[in-house]
């Protein structure tokens, strides 16, 4: 399945109409392989006049449709998208999104988008194979800031090619959050290029049990975990070595 609402001639539905869900509350798409969007009507002459074609395509939610009440949202392999969210798409009411096994992504948010997620209390991110950062730099001011202001729960788990969460030069401002968790992401070496205001934060963890990290702030408690976690893994291996009493290598 490509798309989940589509134009059937004969209904005579404008294209540059919403289709508004006006009580949907919580959305889970799920081992979806194949979708590319939700809805995925022919673009508008609007659309077309502002150049606005290629991203309008791409992107699962199109301003096609309106999700006004939508609290939650959950993506679970849905490997053919390439973005979530059209810039003219707003979930003003999102509190919980989950995203996971959609190796077509790149990226989860432009910093427009962000700044409209509100009431946004947990995001989640596992494994996505092609995921760089969470916010994409589109080029803002260095003076921007990006506010989360209800968020309190942060999980990024699994993705191997995360190098930072994000590369604008922009602040980000975490008045709430007090819940990081960053595991096997080798190749995340910092947090922001921007300053990061998180004043509730004092340590991230690096599994769901109570193994903490922390250093000055988040961008340097990100350069400094995986060093840490390279000492702690080598611990753990001495500790476990010392409790051998055979070993057999055959085969080889």
């Amino acid at each position: 399945m490509e798309t989940i609402v589509t134009e059937e001639e004969g209904w005579g539905i404008e294209t540059s109409e919403t289709l508004a869900f006006s009580n949907l509350i919580d959305l889970h798409l799920q081992h979806l392989e194949s979708l590319t969007c939700f809805s995925c009507q022919k673009c508008s002459r609007e659309a077309r006049s502002q150049d606005r074609v290629k991203s309008y395509s791409r992107a699962l939610f199109n301003r096609e449709v309106a999700f006004p009440s939508l609290e939650t949202l959950n993506i679970f392999a849905v490997g053919n998208i390439e973005m979530i969210w059209d810039e003219e798409v707003y979930f003003q009411h999102l509190k919980t999104l989950d995203v996971s096994f959609c190796d077509g992504l790149s990226h989860i948010f432009t910093p427009t988008i962000a700044r409209n997620l509100v009431e946004l209390t947990k995001l989640s991110i596992s494994n996505c194979k092609m995921l760089t950062e969470v916010i994409v730099d589109e080029g803002g001011e260095d003076g921007w800031v990006v506010a989360f202001k209800q968020l309190k729960y942060l999980e990024l788990q699994m993705l191997t090619a995360l190098i930072r969460f994000s590369s604008g030069g922009y602040t980000l401002r975490f008045l709430l959050l007090e819940d990081v968790i960053v595991t096997r992401c080798p190749n995340m070496r910092f947090f922001s290029e921007g300053s990061i205001e998180a004043p509730k934060l004092d340590g991230v963890r690096v599994t769901k049990r109570e193994v903490w990290f922390w250093k000055e702030n988040l961008n340097v408690t990100i350069q400094n975990m995986f060093e840490g976690m390279v000492c702690l893994g080598y611990q753990s291996l001495c500790n476990w070595i010392v409790l051998i009493t055979s070993i057999v290598i055959a085969f080889c």
